[in-house]
C-alpha cells in the first residue's frame, strides 16, 4: 500500500501556502481593493451554475439590481465623497437656466395650466430645485407647476424629497414614465445625464464576424469572453449607420434606447422634451481609433477600464450615440432640434449673466466647468418636440 502525502503546511506568514479564497482576499487588500460584495458573490454563484450572460445584463444588474445595485443602494455616488458630479450639482446656475428653457417651452405650448413637468432620473433633486426656483420668480409662479419625478429607488426619493421640501405640494413621485403621464396629455420633459446609464451591449469585430462580450465565472472570478450575438439587432446596428467596425475594437451599443423613446413618445400628445447627455455623433464615436466607444467605469472620480471590478459599487457608463438617438426619435414622430454642446446651449440661455466680477473663485470655477468642452461641457443637448396633432400609439 502506498503512503499518502500529507497536505502542505499552511504558513501564516506565507500567502502562497494559503487556500485560494484566503489568498485572493489578501491580494485584494494589498492592492487596495475591497473584498467581494454580496452582489458579486451572487453573480459568481449564478454564473457558475447557469453559464455566462451578455454584458448588457451584467451592467443592468450592477446598476439596477434591487439588492445591491449601484443606483439602488443607500450610498450617494455624487459629490466629492462619491464617484462623479453632474452639472445640476456642480452649480445652481444650471438648474436656473434650465428653468428658463422650461419657461420658454411652456410658452411655446400655449401656456397650458397646470404646467406639467416630468423629469426622469432626477438624482439629488438639484435640477428640479433650480427649475422650480426660476419658475417661482417668474410671472407664472410655482402654484401652476405640477412637477412629476420619475424615480423608482426609495433612497433617491428620500434625497429628492429632502431637497425639494419647499415645493412638496407641487411635486409627486412615479415609478415609470407611463405612471407619470398626465391626463391632459400636454407637458414638458427633462432628462439630464440619464441615457448614458442605460444597460448596453459590447461587441467586437474579430475580422470575420461581429461577436458579443459576455460575462462568466471562471475559477471564482468574473471574466469576459466573446460569444455569439444575443440579439440579431446588434448585427444591423453599425451597417444601418453606414459604418464598418475595425478589427479588435470593442464598441458599446445601447438597444434600450428604442423602447425608452417609445415610452417617452406615449407620455404626451403634445409637448417638448430636453435630453442632455455625454455623447457624440456615430461617426465620431465609432470612427476614432484612439477613442473606442466602449463602456467605462467610474470610481472615486477616476475612469477605469476594469468594468468587472466592484459590481454594484462603481458606476458604469458610455457615450450616447446622438446620431441614433435623433434618427430613432424622428422615426417615432418627434421633431428633433439640436442645441449642440452644453456650452452652446447654456450660452444661448444666458449663462454669462452669472459670470459677474467679484464672484467667489470656487463658484466661478464651477460655473466655468459647465462650459468646459473637456469636462461637463462635453454634454450634448437635444430637444424633441411632439407634433401638434400627435396621437398616442
Amino acid at each position: 500500500m502506498s503512503e499518502s502525502c500529507p497536505p502542505p503546511a499552511i504558513d501564516p506568514d506565507d500567502p502562497t501556502t494559503w487556500p485560494d479564497s484566503a489568498r485572493r482576499l489578501w491580494q485584494a487588500r494589498q492592492s487596495g481593493e475591497q473584498p467581494p460584495g454580496e452582489l458579486e458573490r451572487r453573480l459568481l454563484r449564478e454564473l457558475a451554475a447557469s453559464g455566462p450572460i451578455p454584458f448588457a445584463e451584467f451592467m443592468r444588474r450592477c446598476l439596477y439590481e434591487e439588492d445591491g445595485g449601484y443606483y439602488r443602494s443607500e450610498h450617494d455616488p455624487l459629490g466629492e465623497e462619491g464617484d462623479f458630479v453632474t452639472s445640476a450639482d456642480l452649480h445652481p446656475a444650471f438648474g436656473l437656466l434650465l428653468g428658463r428653457w422650461v419657461w420658454r417651452a411652456w410658452q411655446d405650448l400655449g401656456r397650458p395650466e397646470p404646467l406639467v413637468l416630468v423629469e426622469a432620473g432626477p438624482g439629488t433633486g438639484a435640477l428640479a430645485a433650480g427649475v422650480l426656483t426660476h419658475l417661482e420668480q417668474s410671472e407664472a409662479g410655482p402654484e401652476i407647476v405640477d412637477y412629476r419625478l420619475v424615480e423608482a429607488a426609495p433612497a433617491w426619493r428620500q434625497r429628492q424629497q429632502t431637497r425639494l421640501a419647499p415645493w412638496l405640494d407641487r411635486c409627486s413621485w412615479h415609478a415609470s414614465l407611463t405612471k407619470a403621464a398626465p391626463d391632459s396629455g400636454v407637458g414638458v420633459f427633462l432628462a439630464n445625464e440619464l441615457l448614458d446609464a442605460f444597460p448596453c451591449h459590447r461587441v467586437i469585430w474579430d475580422g470575420a464576424e461581429l461577436r458579443e462580450i459576455w460575462v462568466d465565472a471562471v475559477d471564482g472570478e468574473l471574466r469576459e469572453e466573446s460569444g455569439p450575438l444575443s440579439d440579431p439587432a446588434l448585427e444591423q446596428y453599425l451597417p444601418s449607420l453606414g459604418l464598418q467596425p475595425r478589427e479588435g475594437d470593442v464598441m458599446a451599443i445601447s438597444l434600450a434606447m428604442l423602447p425608452w423613446l417609445q415610452e417617452l413618445r406615449r407620455l404626451f400628445r403634445r409637448g417638448t422634451a430636453l435630453l442632455l447627455d455625454y455623447g457624440g455623433e456615430a461617426e465620431e464615436l465609432y470612427g476614432d481609433p484612439d477613442q473606442p466607444a466602449d463602456v467605462r467605469a467610474c470610481y472615486q472620480h477616476t475612469d477605469s477600464t476594469n468594468l468587472l471590478a466592484r459590481p454594484g459599487r462603481q458606476d458604469l457608463t458610455f457615450d450616447v450615440d446622438f446620431t441614433l438617438l435623433r434618427g430613432v426619435a424622428a422615426s417615432l414622430g418627434f421633431e428633433p432640434v439640436d442645441h449642440g454642446t452644453q456650452q452652446e446651449f447654456l450660452t444661448e440661455l444666458g449663462i454669462q449673466e452669472f459670470l459677474q466680477p467679484g464672484d467667489a473663485a470656487v463658484d466661478r470655477k464651477s460655473l466655468l466647468d459647465l462650459l468646459d468642452p473637456h469636462l461637463l461641457g462635453a454634454v450634448l443637448a437635444l430637444e424633441l418636440r411632439w407634433p401638434a396633432a400627435a396621437k398616442l400609439s
